[in-house]
Parts: C-alpha cells; sequence; structure tokens
C-alpha cells in the first residue's frame, strides 16, 4: 500500500486531481508534495485533523481529513470553505481581498467561475481560484496570473475596461525581478499597497489600483533613470498639483509619471495620459503643457518660429549621436527629430539630475537637455559639427560680450554660444532661427540685418559697424562656386527670404562664414576679441581666391581691401546710392 504521506495513495485513484496534469487535459490546481514558502498551517487546521507530509511537505490530507470527519463536511474538508476560511488559515495574506473590488461577493455577485459557483456560494477566493482545477476559463496560452486577470478585464466580461485591450504596458519583456506580467505591479489580493489589515481600507484613487507600491515609487523600481523627474518641473505635483490628465486625475493621485504616462491607455506612443489632439508624435505631448493657456504657458513655444520637427538629419548631411524617433508616416520608416532628440523630459541637466527647487529658471545648460549646451555648445555640434569653431572666436558673445542679451533677454553664458543668434525655440525670425533683436530700420536685405543686430547702434558689436556693408543689390548668377566645400565658395542669397539661391544677390554670408575666424583655423578659438584684416575676419576666402575678381578685374583686390570703407569705394567708381549702404 503506497503512503500517504506524500499524497500518492490518494492521487491512484483521484488521477484528475493529480496538479502535474498539463492545462490542456484538466488543471489539477494546488500544488501537493511541496514544502510551503510563504503560507503557514496554522495551529488550529493542525487541531482539527490536518496533517502535513514527508518533511513538512503540503499533501491531500492537509486540507481533506479522510477518517473522523464532521457528518456532511463537504469534500471531506478539515475546515467549511465557507468565505474561504480554509484558504485563508493558510494564506493570511491575502485576507485584505475581502471587501475590496476583487471581492465578488459585492462587486459583481453574480458571476460565476467554471464550476458554476458565485462568490457567496464558492467563497471569495473561488472566482479566480479552485483546489482542483481552473476556476475561469483561460482565453489564451501566456502567464498563467494575466491570464486569469484577462479572464475577467476583457470585452464582454465581468471587469471589462477599454484601456485594457489598448495600449498596455507590455507584457512579457524582462523585468528586474523577471518577465513582467500584470501581477508584477498589482497584488491582486490588496487594494491599496498601504492597506495592512485584513481589509482594503485605502480610498483615494492612487491606492486603490491594486498595486504593489505607491506611485511613482511602483514605476521608478523599474524605470531607476526616469526617476529624476521626481522634484523637478515636469513634476507636475510640485508646479501644477491642480492640472488633470486624460483621466481627470491630478498628479497627486496618479504619481509624478501619470501626468504623462498611463500604464493602461487608449493613445498610443509611450502609454500617453494626455489628449494628443492631431497624432502620437511626441511634439505634441509637450505642445499639450508648453502652449498658451495651458499649464506651461509661461514656458510656451508660441512666440515664433522653432527648430524643425520631423526632419531627417541623413537628408541633411548631418550625422548626430542624440536619440531620434521613427517615422511611420512616410512610405519608408526614417528617424527623425523630435522635441526627445535634445530634451530628455526626466532629466533636469547632466551635472544635475534634478533641481534644488522645481521652479528653477533653466538655461542652456539645463532645461532638460541631453547634453550642455553651455559655455560649451556640445548638444548643437553634436548634429552641426561644422560650425563647432565658433567657440571663443569674436563671435562668441560669452568672451566678447558677456553683458549683452538676445531676443529672450538671455545673457551668452545662460543662452550658450549658439543662442546668442540662434533661438531654437521662440526665434524673432524663422530663416537661420535667428534670435536677436533686429534693426529698427531695415536695410532690405535679411541677412545684413542678421549682421545689423549686433553690427549696428547699440549692438553687441557697435565698435566694429562698418562704414558700409552692402554689395550693390544686383541679381547675379553664380557660376562655379556653389559646392560648399570646395575653394572659393561664393554662395549667393535671396534678399527678401535670406535663403541660398543660386541666383540672387550677394550679402554678409557670401563672403564671411560666421563661424570660423580664419580660413586655416582648425581648432575653436582662444576667448581673445582680436582686431581683423583681410585675411581673417570670418572671411571664406583667402585674397588670392577672391570672387570679385570674376566681375572686377584688375581692381579686385583693391575693392576686396576697402570694401566697408565708403570713400574708398567711392573713388573706385562703385557708387553708394545702388543698394551698397545700411
Amino acid at each position: 500500500m503506497r503512503s500517504a504521506g506524500d499524497s500518492s495513495l490518494c492521487l491512484a485513484c483521484h488521477k484528475d486531481k493529480n496538479p502535474s496534469i498539463p492545462a490542456s487535459e484538466g488543471w489539477g490546481g494546488h500544488p501537493v508534495n511541496v514544502e510551503p514558502d510563504t503560507a503557514s498551517i496554522p495551529r488550529e487546521l493542525l487541531n482539527k485533523g490536518a496533517n502535513l507530509g514527508q518533511a513538512g511537505r503540503v499533501v491531500c490530507i492537509t486540507c481533506h481529513v479522510v477518517h473522523g470527519n464532521e457528518s456532511g463536511q463537504e469534500s471531506l474538508l478539515v475546515a467549511s470553505p465557507a468565505g474561504s476560511a480554509l484558504c485563508t488559515g493558510c494564506h493570511g495574506d491575502k485576507l485584505a481581498l475581502l471587501e475590496s473590488g476583487h471581492d465578488l461577493a459585492a462587486s459583481a455577485p453574480s458571476e460565476k467561475n467554471q464550476e458554476g459557483q458565485t462568490a457567496s456560494q464558492g467563497g471569495p477566493c473561488s472566482p479566480c481560484h479552485l483546489p482542483h482545477g481552473s476556476a475561469r476559463k483561460l482565453l489564451g496560452d501566456g502567464d498563467l496570473g494575466t491570464e486569469i486577470c484577462i479572464s475577467c478585464h476583457s470585452r464582454k466580461k465581468v471587469a471589462y475596461n477599454p484601456r485594457l485591450e489598448g495600449y498596455r504596458h507590455p507584457l512579457g519583456v524582462d523585468g528586474p525581478d523577471g518577465s513582467v506580467e500584470c501581477d508584477s505591479c498589482h497584488d491582486p489580493h490588496r487594494a491599496s499597497p498601504l492597506s495592512k489589515d485584513d481589509a482594503a481600507s485605502a480610498s483615494d484613487d492612487r491606492e486603490a489600483l491594486f498595486l504593489r507600491a505607491r506611485l511613482p515609487d511602483l514605476c521608478i523600481a523599474c524605470h531607476d533613470q526616469q526617476g529624476n523627474v521626481v522634484g523637478s518641473g515636469h513634476d507636475l505635483r510640485e508646479t501644477a498639483p491642480r492640472e488633470v490628465n486624460i483621466d481627470g486625475r491630478t498628479a497627486a493621485a496618479t504619481g509624478a509619471c501619470g501626468a504623462c504616462h498611463e500604464l493602461h491607455s487608449e493613445l498610443p506612443g509611450a502609454r500617453w495620459a494626455r489628449d494628443l489632439a492631431e497624432d502620437e508624435a511626441v511634439e505634441h505631448l509637450c505642445l499639450n503643457c508648453h502652449q498658451e493657456g495651458e499649464v506651461a504657458e509661461d514656458l510656451s513655444l508660441d512666440g515664433g518660429p522653432s527648430h524643425a520637427m520631423g526632419v531627417s538629419p541623413t537628408s541633411q548631411g548631418l550625422e548626430t549621436t542624440l536619440p531620434l524617433v521613427e517615422d511611420t508616416s512616410s512610405p519608408n520608416t526614417r528617424l527623425v527629430i523630435a522635441c526627445t532628440t535634445c530634451h530628455d523630459p526626466h532629466v533636469w541637466s547632466q551635472a544635475q539630475p534634478t533641481p534644488a527647487d522645481p521652479f528653477e529658471e533653466g538655461d542652456a545648460s539645463t532645461s532638460f537637455l541631453r547634453l550642455r549646451n553651455s559655455p560649451e555648445p556640445l548638444l548643437c555640434v553634436d548634429c552641426h559639427g561644422d560650425e563647432s569653431l565658433v567657440s571663443g572666436t569674436e563671435h562668441d558673445l560669452i568672451f566678447v560680450a558677456p553683458s549683452s542679451r538676445n531676443s529672450a533677454r538671455q545673457l551668452p553664458m545662460e543662452s550658450g554660444t549658439c543662442g546668442v543668434c540662434h533661438a531654437v525655440h521662440n526665434a524673432v525670425d524663422a530663416s537661420k532661427l535667428w534670435g536677436r533683436t533686429l534693426p529698427t530700420e531695415s536695410s532690405g536685405n535679411k541677412l545684413a540685418d542678421y549682421c545689423g543686430s549686433c553690427h549696428g547702434v547699440g549692438g553687441a558689436a557697435r565698435e566694429k559697424i562698418p562704414q558700409t556693408s552692402l554689395h550693390p543689390q544686383y541679381t547675379l548668377v553664380n557660376l562655379g562656386r556653389t559646392k560648399k566645400d570646395r575653394p572659393g565658395y561664393f554662395p549667393l542669397f535671396d534678399s527678401g527670404t535670406g535663403e541660398k539661391v543660386g541666383t540672387g544677390s550677394i550679402s554678409c554670408p557670401s563672403c564671411h562664414n560666421v563661424h570660423r575666424w580664419s580660413v586655416g583655423q582648425q581648432a575653436p578659438g582662444d576667448g581673445v576679441n582680436r582686431e581683423g584684416d583681410a585675411m581673417n575676419s570670418f572671411l571664406r576666402s583667402e585674397s588670392r581666391q577672391m570672387p570679385c575678381m570674376n566681375c572686377h578685374g584688375t581692381s579686385a583686390l583693391y575693392l576686396y581691401k576697402y570694401f566697408h570703407r565708403a570713400g574708398s569705394r567711392r573713388s573706385s567708381g562703385v557708387r553708394p546710392d545702388r543698394g551698397d549702404q545700411q
């Protein structure tokens, strides 16, 4: 006779109760011949006749008393199943289920398990668990815990919620403690991580979602790098406590992450919790706050042109180490620039991931930038490497005009080297993303006006104002000098738009490369403000390659050397009344 001490005697007859049988053949239910891990057999059940098997293992006779049981006791159980007292006798940590939303005796009293029992008949555990079989009809073959959840939380089921069919957190992916499933975040037996008593007692939304930890601690447990958002300007619990997400819940209820992310969302993307009016593009998420009339209107992006979004750097001949996003709107998916290319919304700065004050005013070294852009323009030159040589030159106002201000009223150290002239957000003019106040009186040439922002009365370079600046505004055809990387490169521009054209006018950047002090310069400048001459001064070409000879022949050298001197130009026969004065 085989011993009942390892359940083999019972299973010899009750083969359908063997928990090792595959689910397709009839799931056996509660494991037997195992040592309890977290559960403990209470003395009360042992006194009623419960027995442990060899080495203290749970066996059939731990729950069933074969001899001397009370008359009429169902299934020879050691205790009545009513109220799931037998289950909670060992699994006391699950008592918090009672009176919670998962206590179906109250929340879904007519719901029946696969044996046709309601929660009132089979006990509060019976809607999800049966000792010898599956309590629910599982819809898939994934993780058992997740499949049990989905058996209620799916279409036409008792706890249907459309969000659970939408853009939910990925399942089956690797987490710090193994595969991420529903019960990685949710404890189905405890409505609140704070309810330590037998009954779930929490009432506010944040604590009534059967979460294993408080928010945002639960999110940060896996997404620790994003945890720096706590206490920053993007933590709306601090900066906008009345602002609500798409569910109408404040950050106080959802945690810092819930202002932007909803783990069970009807919206695509990174499970957005905000209304994206146009599409799932990440810039629309940012604009959801950073626009007039919204919570971050003091940092609105409605004030003027901003850096183009959705542009492929490679299509512009640029390379970058910054993260790009997929553009699936084009026939061939490509990687393009988005707000998150330059900004990490979770990290205030590389030097200080979380600011000391969530209301701290940002600058080019902070502002959730992925790379510092002041004093070294590391962020801009990651894409625009050819312009990096402007650092430390006479066009780096950090050194030569530290008290000047751009159109956003920022000092050069606040805006960074590039920001003294270019505004990535709210530019004065779309061309070149110009970020300095333009002269009151226009010269009629847009790019000359850009230069006049500094080289004009009251400008940062007011000591270096040319007597006359513009070449006569003839329309010229550029032949043989259109290749940017070739010697003698001489671009022409449309005087109205400032765009580079094949047929147009000579403007300041036709002769000057504003980002390089001299033709032979191979490194950034040294921060010294020098007086220029005809061999440097940001000129594109050495005098021997000057393009003036194409039109002016032997007089070109004289014209080239004294271009900005009004008197010399008049003596050479160039008339200043043809648009060559500012």
